[in-house]
Order: structure tokens, then C-alpha cells, then sequence
């Protein structure tokens, strides 16, 4: 048997073309690396890098500013800003040295899996190219930071030369996957698969020592948690957190379960988008690890615990019910992990038949990457977006105008524009003062970041105002900022339109008939004061007309 796998797959440990293949992919992954660095914000990195900037001044998420995710995000983008400066690219640093530390992780994993590190290596590959095609709107978000976090909780969880993991290993594992928890609740689901998986490694101990690996994953778990409820009960803010998460984040997901739709379909849904929806190498590299023969004695352990996190993901997205892109964000280097495994097997098994099946393996990879695509609502294609990137990057980086003009071309979807809410923000501040407030009634928080001016209300955008089900709380707590804060310009937007997000069809114009308190407040303080793009502008009465 030995000697027919051998001739099948050919040995794990060749040397012949594992080094190129490795080579190959790890230049694909750093050109990946390369092209994050070039990506702008969406209107959601907005959201939390407005709220990560406003807690080193101080401020505290959902009692100072508000936004329905779960807090870690904010956290994540603090750090970014604390470290690589206030600008867009901060969080790009960050995510990228997060993408390292996967790639590394991956590595790890291949080896322990499959006693060579050529599969992590294709895996890193597989992964980055998914990442960047979700391209600057679906990253850097919760489930991609969550899902690197996942990632390093496994490579720590998993022992090497099958030893049994420690109870260190255990908690450093369980506190990874909690603060998963903190991006993506249902990250944290990844916790029930790795108690199974402690427990099973010494089934002829006393149950008593079996349970002190599950009692450190647990309060490995535990600690991020604590450590955030501490947070927010020191800083004042518990009651509003609590009403966020409590009262009206069920509120916003159950818009995606009207219509009936059955749970075990939108599970399958999220299962199968997950596979083929992102990447091409995907469902062929976790094919190919499914059906040819295993190359390693702890190949399907690997298998069936990666597959077991995949699927808690699935049943999390499901859950959620809005099937966005980003959702799948910390589920892709999982299965490219999967993927790694198949392709090096595929690789095994062209390089002993000769070069025909070494060219048919080449051209199947470089097919795989073509047909691959981005996210469709953005301006051109992924690759055409990719290679105005690489354009600017190695030829135009020091060029700050060239940068803008490659910003505006690209960063335009789901009725964002980044040149437009730039273009506000610069009117706001050439009609206001540093220590002015300002409204923006819409869904642009972008706007008072570029305008550098203190939001004249928590509510950074007003969502949690449009929505039928906290609608009189959220606007009640929002006349009350602005009658304290007495904001100097406010801007109306138009064309703002999300069902899955409002669980209406009016934009933010349209939607102030249902908050008459703040129409009619608008009216009688506030005059007209020009119109932009999709947004109209007002300046408070008895101040300085406004510029035209």
C-alpha cells in the first residue's frame, strides 16, 4: 500500500519542485500583501475607525459613539491608529501583519498535518488572493480580524509530533477564540470543536485530568470577555451596551429571517458560498483533499478539525441571515488551509508522471486565478482594479494626487462614494470652527472624520433612528445630543437606501416624515445652504451665511 501511495502522490518530503512551487506562492501572497496597503476605507472601516479614533480621545463605543457590531472591531482600529497614525492606511498596516502572522500559522499547520510545509504555503496563497478580491469594502472588517485569530487558536491548540496540547496551550487557544467572539459571536462557537478535540487526546486518563485542558479553554475563553465587560462598567457605558446588543442587534438580524426561509437551507447556502463563491482554488484544493489518497498519518485529524470549524461558521453566517461577502471573511483561511492540502497532493501527484502533467497542473492553477472573481458592484474588474493598483504602487506611491484620483476611481459602492464624502467634508470644514459640531443625518460617519469635527450626537449614523423596532429610544436619546450639543452646519442625505439594514425602503430624506421631532427642529433653527452629490447642506440660523 505504502508503495503505491508513493507512486500515486508521490513522497511528502520530495525536494523535486516543492521549492519552486513554494517560492511561486509565496511571491503571490506578498503582491497580495502589497495591494492591501492601497486599499481605502468603506463606509464600515469608517465606522470603526471613527469610533477607535474617539477612544484615544477618551470617548466609549455605544455610550459616546454608537454602532451596533460587536466591540472588538473598535479595539482593533484604536490599536491601528495608536500605532501607525491617524490616516486610512493605519488599519491596512495592521491587517496585513495580522495576514503574516496567518500565513505563518498556516505553515505551522501543513507541517503538522502533513509533515511538509509546501500545503501551507498554498494555502497562504489560496487565501490572500481571496482576501484581496473581496477587495476594500469587505475587508478589514470583524470576521477578518476574527478569522486570523481562529487561525492562531488552532495552530496553538494542535500539538506537535502528537502530543497531547498543554493546559497553556488550551487557555492561550480558548482567549484567542474568545476575543474571536468579541469580532463575531458565533466565532466563539469554534470553542465546542476544540474541547472535543482536547478531550479525545488522552481517552484512557482519570475523567478528572481530561477535564483540566477543557477547564483552561474555558477560562481562556473567559478572559477577553471579562476583561470587556470590565471596560465598559468601568467607563459607564454597560446600560448601553447591553440595550445595543440586547435590545436592538436582534432586532436588525431578524430582517434577514422574514420571508420564511428555512434554517437548514440558509445553512446549506452559507456552506456552499463559502466553498465556491470566493475562490476556484477552493472547491478544487478541498476536492483534492477529500478524494486522493492521505500523504500523513495526521492528515484527517487536520481535516475534520479545520471541516468542524467551517461548519459552526456556516451555521453563524446562516444565523445572521444577510449572506454579505465580508461574512465569510473568517472562514477562508480556513478552508484554504483545506485547499493547501488538496493542491500540494495534486502537485504530488503530476511531478512523479512527468512534465505533461506538470504542465496540465500549471495550467489548471493559472485558469483557477483567472477565472477567480472580485466583488461585482465595484467599478471595473478585480483584475483591472488590481492592475491600477499595482500601477500606482510601483510607479506612483509618492504621488498623494495620483493616490486621490486612483480613490475615486475605484471606491464607489452600495451608494458610497469616497470622493463624495470627502468633497462634504471640505465644505464643512470651510463653514465650521475646530470646535464646532456637526450633523450628518445619513450614512456617511466618513464625512466627520475627513471634516475633523466632533459628531453632534452618538449616533454617528442614523440607522438605529429609520428602524421600525428601537426607533423611539434611539430617537429619543438623539434629540436629546443635539439639543445639548447645538450643532452648527447638519447635512441631509439622499439615496441612502438599505432594506437589510433599516428593514425600510426611504432614504434619509425621505425617512424624516417618521421623525417629525427632528423635521420640524431642522426647519424652524436651520436654513438651506446649498446642494452636493446626493447630500443637502443647512447652516443653524443667525450665524454667517454659508459660502455658495
Amino acid at each position: 500500500m505504502t508503495s503505491l501511495l508513493t507512486r500515486l502522490i508521490g513522497p511528502p518530503h520530495a525536494k523535486r519542485g516543492n521549492g519552486l512551487l513554494a517560492v511561486l506562492a509565496a511571491v503571490t501572497s506578498l503582491l497580495c500583501l502589497a495591494l492591501i496597503t492601497t486599499f481605502p476605507w468603506g463606509r464600515d472601516q469608517s465606522i470603526y475607525a471613527l469610533i477607535g479614533h474617539g477612544m484615544l480621545q477618551h470617548q466609549t463605543p455605544y455610550h459616546d459613539l454608537w454602532d451596533f457590531k460587536p466591540p472588538g472591531i473598535f479595539f482593533v482600529y484604536a490599536a491601528a491608529e495608536a500605532w501607525f497614525g491617524e490616516n486610512m492606511a493605519a488599519i491596512r498596516w495592521l491587517e496585513v501583519i495580522g495576514l503574516v502572522a496567518s500565513i505563518l500559522c498556516l505553515v505551522v499547520l501543513s507541517r503538522r498535518f502533513q509533515g511538509s510545509s509546501l500545503a501551507g504555503w498554498c494555502a497562504a496563497a489560496i487565501f490572500t488572493l481571496a482576501h484581496v478580491m473581496l477587495d476594500f469594502w469587505h475587508t478589514a472588517q470583524p470576521e477578518s480580524f476574527g478569522g486570523m485569530l481562529t487561525l492562531a487558536a488552532l495552530a496553538l491548540i494542535v500539538p506537535r509530533d502528537q502530543r497531547t496540547t498543554t493546559n497553556l496551550q488550551a487557555y492561550l487557544a480558548g482567549a484567542l477564540l474568545g476575543a474571536a467572539g468579541l469580532m463575531k459571536p458565533q466565532l466563539a462557537g469554534g470553542l465546542i470543536v476544540f474541547a472535543a478535540y482536547v478531550f479525545r487526546q488522552v481517552p484512557d486518563s482519570p475523567w478528572f485530568k481530561r477535564l483540566w485542558p477543557l477547564l483552561a479553554l474555558g477560562c481562556g475563553a473567559l478572559t477577553p470577555l471579562v476583561a470587556c465587560a470590565v471596560y465598559f462598567v468601568t467607563h459607564g457605558a454597560w446600560s448601553d451596551f447591553w440595550w445595543t446588543m440586547h435590545d436592538f442587534v436582534p432586532g436588525y438580524t431578524a430582517l434577514g429571517w422574514h420571508g420564511g426561509h428555512a434554517p437548514l437551507s440558509m445553512f446549506h447556502y452559507a456552506l456552499v458560498e463559502s466553498l465556491v463563491k470566493f475562490s476556484v482554488y477552493i472547491p478544487i484544493g478541498v476536492g483534492a483533499a477529500l478524494i486522493l489518497p492521505s500523504a500523513h498519518s495526521r492528515e484527517y485529524e487536520g481535516i475534520f478539525l479545520t471541516a468542524g470549524l467551517v461548519v459552526f461558521h456556516a451555521v453563524g453566517i446562516a444565523l445572521q441571515a444577510k449572506f454579505f461577502q465580508y461574512h465569510y471573511g473568517a472562514t477562508l483561511p480556513l478552508l484554504a488551509l483545506l485547499a493547501g492540502l488538496g493542491w500540494s497532493k495534486l502537485w504530488w501527484t503530476a511531478v512523479p508522471r512527468g512534465w505533461t502533467s506538470i504542465t496540465i497542473f500549471a495550467v489548471a492553477a493559472l485558469l483557477s486565478g483567472l477565472v477567480s472573481t472580485g466583488m461585482p458592484d465595484l467599478p471595473g474588474s478585480g483584475w483591472q482594479r488590481t492592475q491600477l493598483r499595482l500601477h500606482w504602487l510601483f510607479h506612483r506611491r509618492h504621488d498623494v494626487a495620483e493616490r486621490s484620483r486612483l480613490d475615486g476611481a475605484i471606491a464607489r459602492v452600495a451608494g458610497f462614494d469616497l470622493d463624495a464624502d470627502q468633497d462634504v467634508a471640505s465644505w464643512i470644514k470651510g463653514q465650521t470652527g475646530p470646535n464646532d459640531t456637526v450633523l450628518v443625518w445619513g450614512f456617511e460617519p466618513a464625512i466627520y472624520w475627513f471634516a475633523q469635527r466632533k459628531p453632534a450626537t452618538r449616533f454617528i449614523y442614523d440607522v438605529a433612528q429609520r428602524t421600525a423596532w428601537q426607533r423611539p429610544i434611539a430617537q429619543q436619546r438623539f434629540m436629546a445630543d443635539i439639543r445639548k450639543s447645538d450643532p452648527l452646519v447638519v447635512v441631509v442625505q439622499h439615496a441612502d437606501i438599505f432594506p437589510l439594514v433599516t428593514g425600510g425602503t426611504g432614504d434619509s430624506a425621505a425617512d424624516l416624515a417618521d421623525f417629525p421631532e427632528f423635521a420640524q427642529w431642522l426647519q424652524s433653527r436651520y436654513f438651506a445652504a446649498g446642494y452636493r452629490f446626493n447630500f443637502e447642506y443647512f447652516r443653524r440660523r443667525g450665524s454667517i451665511p454659508a459660502t455658495p
